[in-house]
């Protein structure tokens, strides 16, 4: 029997995750929140951990029923953002990446890597452990 053990949504592609409890299937037959925006910079080109090391340093911590993205500050204060409205986001992810960010949402298919064999990624405990 197959069981799964653990639920991991990006709600903002190329930032750290969330455990959930459970997630619905979108339409589009995407997890729900599950890499709903993503970082595009001036050229529309994706942001990443393999074109801006600084993502690596942003430490996301989601309230997905409020729709909103808290980041701790250097006095270990959250400071608390909108994903619905997203100007003062962009202009925090802006100044921590080092270049012009815009934040794009796509709530019915999201930004998968890959746009021919998208949907839920299963892991198994056996291939983790290789």
């Amino acid at each position: 029997m197959i069981v799964l053990n653990k639920i991991f949504i990006y709600p903002i592609k190329a930032l750290a995750g969330v455990e959930v409890g459970q997630v619905k299937i979108t339409s589009g037959g995407t997890l729900m929140n599950d890499r709903r925006w993503a970082m595009l910079d001036d050229s529309g080109r994706l942001i990443n951990g393999k074109n801006n090391k600084a993502v690596f340093a942003l430490k996301p911590i989601f309230d997905l029923v409020n729709e909103q993205v808290g980041f701790s500050n250097e006095k270990g204060e959250i400071e608390q953002f909108s994903l619905s409205h997203t100007a003062k986001l962009e202009a925090y992810l802006s100044e921590q990446l080092g270049k012009p960010i815009v934040l794009r949402e796509d709530d019915h298919q999201g930004f998968p890597d890959d746009l021919s064999a998208y949907g839920p990624t299963l892991i198994a405990t056996n291939s983790l452990k290789e």
